[in-house]
C-alpha cells in the first residue's frame, strides 16, 4: 500500500464504490430515525447504513488490513476508527466517508443528497470522489492527485478546467443549513444577498462543494462541521482552482485556521472546521466579513440541555 499504483486502485475501487453506494441509497427504504442521544435534526436511514457498508466493504480486510476509515455512522469493522479519536488517521492510507450526506433531504425525496469519500495519504488529502445520484439525472465528481478533476453527467465525461472567476453580481453563494443556527451570521446574508445574483442554502455540504468546484456557484459558507462533510470533496475543489478558508469558534470567537490539521477528523465541537470555499477573490471578501466575536450556536429543544 505505499506505491502509487496501490493508491491508483485504491481510488479506482473507491469510485466503484460510492457509485454503488448511491444506487443501494436510491432502492433502500426512507424512513428516519433520530440517533441515539441526539437532537431531532440528527437523523439515520437504511440508506446511511447500507451504503457505508458498501463503502467499506469494498475493500477486503484481508487484502487491505491496514487501510482506515473515517465514516459518519458507527460500524462493527475495527478499520473503522471512533469519531471522538481517529487515531492513526493521517499514518498511512485513509479514506474519510459520508455515506449519505443531506439525509434530512434524502429522507424526503429531494434530489440534492450525496455519497462522497476522500483518500488520505499519510494526512494529505489526495482524491476526491461525489456522487450526486438522483441530480441532473446523475453527478459524479471525481480527482486523484494532480491527474485532474472530471465530471460525469448524464452519461458525459468530461474533465473539469477552471471556469473564469465569478464575483459579486455574476454569482451564487451557497451556505449550509446549520449557518442559520448562528443569528450573528444570518445578520450578514442581507448584506451578502443584495451584492449577489442568489444566496441559496444547501442541505448536503458536499452538493454545495460539488457546485463550487464546477463553477456553478462562487462560495460557500459552512458553520464547523465534522471531517466527512467536506474532506470528500477537498481535493477536488483545490484542483479545480478553488480556496479554502477555516476557521473555528472558540469561546464564541473566529479563529482562522490556515490549513486543516489533526484536530480536524475529531468529532468535538472545538475540533471541527467551518470554511468558506470558492472562487479566492469571493471567497477572501467573505471570510472578511464574517464576525469576528459572538457566535453563539441556536440549540435546538432537544438539546437545550
Amino acid at each position: 500500500m505505499k506505491t502509487d499504483y496501490d493508491v491508483r486502485r485504491i481510488a479506482d475501487k473507491l469510485e466503484v464504490a460510492v457509485i454503488r453506494s448511491g444506487w443501494f441509497a436510491m432502492q433502500a427504504p426512507r424512513d428516519a430515525s433520530i440517533k441515539s442521544g441526539e437532537g431531532h435534526r440528527a437523523i439515520i436511514t437504511a440508506g446511511d447504513s447500507g451504503s457505508q457498508n458498501t463503502i467499506v466493504s469494498a475493500f477486503d480486510a484481508k487484502e487491505y488490513p491496514e487501510l482506515k476509515f473515517l465514516c459518519e455512522e458507527d460500524s462493527n469493522d475495527p478499520r473503522v476508527l471512533p469519531h471522538e479519536d481517529p487515531a492513526g488517521l493521517c499514518n498511512g492510507l485513509a479514506i474519510v466517508a459520508d455515506p449519505l450526506d443531506g439525509t434530512a433531504l434524502y429522507a424526503d425525496f429531494y434530489p440534492e443528497w450525496t455519497v462522497g469519500a476522500g483518500i488520505m495519504e499519510n494526512g494529505r488529502i489526495v482524491a476526491s470522489v461525489v456522487s450526486a445520484p438522483q441530480s441532473n439525472g446523475g453527478m459524479k465528481l471525481t480527482s486523484f492527485k494532480d491527474d485532474g478533476v472530471f465530471l460525469a453527467d448524464n452519461a458525459r465525461y468530461q474533465r473539469i478546467v477552471a471556469a473564469g472567476a465569478r464575483y459579486k453580481k455574476d454569482s451564487i453563494v451557497l451556505r449550509g443549513a446549520d449557518t442559520e443556527l448562528y443569528p450573528n451570521l444570518m445578520a450578514l446574508m442581507p448584506q451578502v444577498a443584495a451584492e449577489v445574483r442568489g444566496v441559496y442554502i444547501t442541505g448536503s455540504a458536499l452538493f454545495g462543494l460539488m457546485q463550487v468546484t464546477l463553477g456553478r456557484a462562487a462560495a460557500i459558507i459552512q458553520t464547523p462541521q465534522k471531517a466527512w462533510d467536506w474532506v470528500p470533496a477537498y481535493h477536488a475543489a483545490i484542483y479545480a482552482g478553488k480556496v479554502f478558508f477555516f476557521f473555528r469558534i472558540v469561546d464564541g470567537a473566529l479563529v482562522h485556521i490556515p490549513h486543516y490539521d489533526a484536530e480536524a477528523f475529531k468529532s468535538a465541537p472545538e475540533c471541527r472546521l467551518g470554511f468558506v470555499a470558492g472562487e479566492e477573490r469571493m471567497a477572501d471578501e467573505l471570510v472578511s466579513r464574517l464576525p469576528e466575536t459572538g457566535w453563539k450556536r441556536t440549540r435546538p429543544p432537544s438539546q437545550q440541555m
